[in-house]
């Protein structure tokens, strides 16, 4: 409803404009009453399209805000900030078709208790801390689950991933209780 007043603005000093045009063809030919309704047609023009214009822009760029935000929505995960199962699902889409790599899928064992025995916040803070691991490696991390990570890779051969995935959890299995399952998939163009 904002961008709608500048519009509506704009829409009555370019009536205004016409209005004063009329005016110009009646008095073109009265002296400083001609010259001023001239002027004052000219005015309102500009100013009415100036409004309209802007008004226009303000729309697109809101749009645009909008787009951006929608396509965070449906492809962004909001606890973690990682891409989501759709997000995947386009990726494989094109990463089947076109390249070799891993996947690998990882499984936050006995998340649940953590859940019920420290509180939700505790475990937002696991799933957070989780993304952020998996986020800092040679690859894209997807979180498609509740407890339930992805790792999209380049590399064909994830041994030395999966060691440094171990090696940097485990803190979080420490103080947490927690294990992870890793499960790996590779992949082949085509």
């Amino acid at each position: 409803r904002g961008q709608l007043k500048p519009f509506l603005f704009g829409v009555g000093l370019y009536w205004f404009g016409n209005l004063f045009d009329w005016f110009d063809g009646l008095l073109q030919k009265v002296g400083s009453w001609g010259w001023l309704v001239d002027t004052l047609d000219d005015v309102f023009f500009t100013a009415g399209f100036f409004f309209i214009v802007l008004a226009f822009i303000r729309v697109m760029m809101e749009r645009d805000q909008l787009e951006a935000r929608l396509y965070r929505q449906a492809y962004i995960d909001e606890l973690t900030q990682l891409a989501n199962r759709r997000a995947l699902f386009e990726q494989l889409d094109q990463e089947l078709a076109a390249t070799a790599g891993t996947l690998l899928y990882i499984d936050v064992n006995l998340f649940k208790q953590v859940n019920d025995h420290q509180g939700h916040d505790t475990g937002d803070l696991v799933l957070r801390e989780c993304a952020r691991i998996l986020s800092a490696q040679p690859a894209v991390a997807y979180r498609i689950g509740g407890d339930e990570f992805v790792l999209l890779s380049k590399q064909l051969d994830a041994d030395e991933l999966v060691a440094q995935l171990h090696q940097q959890v485990k803190t979080l299995t420490t103080q947490y209780g927690i294990s992870f399952s890793i499960g790996v998939a590779s992949f082949q163009p085509g």
